[in-house]
């Protein structure tokens, strides 16, 4: 009787555990994706504030400093966007490869691949 509570147990544990991550998994990629575009501007702000309080910054050298850190996060931003394409560009050049490896039979579940990895991606860019 006592490892059958234990089993019970363990098993509910396990259950409760999957539940939990499948819940964050599900919950956590638009998530990721809505800090992701905030990144560059939570940056910025927080190392300008950060300047200004541990450096004390006078009022002449608050506007040099904002526009400084403003700057930043343009180039963050552009820094991201192509590295976006970088990568677009790149699993382009190598889904060409693998193409002109496949079989007929393989090209046409390997488009339905590319068509569902398409979908969810613009699914978790909303």
């Amino acid at each position: 009787m006592k490892t059958f509570k234990i089993t019970a147990c363990l098993c509910a544990l396990f259950l409760l555990g999957a539940a939990s991550g499948f819940g964050l998994s599900k919950a956590g990629i638009p998530f990721q994706q809505k800090i992701r575009k905030a990144s560059e501007t939570a940056l910025a702000e927080r190392l300008f504030e950060e300047t200004q309080r541990r450096l004390q910054l006078t009022n002449e050298q608050v506007p040099v400093a904002r526009k400084s850190y403003k700057e930043l996060e343009s180039g963050l931003r552009e820094i991201r966007g192509q590295t976006t394409v970088k990568i677009r560009d790149l699993m382009t050049q190598k889904g060409t490869e693998i193409w002109k490896t496949l079989t007929p039979e393989q090209r046409a579940e390997f488009k339905k691949l590319n068509e569902e990895r398409r979908e969810r991606w613009s699914r978790l860019q909303q």
